[in-house]
């Protein structure tokens, strides 16, 4: 199966104040509650250009993210 890429994809319905939308998170109890992933889509590198993704990928392992 071949997939043709017809450029980047926007979805103009999404409002954009919810990118500019500040948030507080103070609880840190409810905070630790809140579901985190990380999806690394390579394998661990030592490439210079890939080798800080590493450690986002050991950090999320240690704290048992999804």
């Amino acid at each position: 199966m071949v997939f043709k890429y017809y450029g980047p994809v926007y979805n103009p319905d999404h409002p954009f104040k919810t990118f500019e939308q500040k948030i507080k998170l103070m609880n840190k109890a409810e905070l630790r509650q809140i579901p985190r992933a990380f999806i690394n889509c390579i394998q661990k590198s030592s490439h210079p250009v890939l080798e800080p993704i590493n450690q986002f990928a050991d950090r999320a392992k240690q704290e048992r993210w999804e």
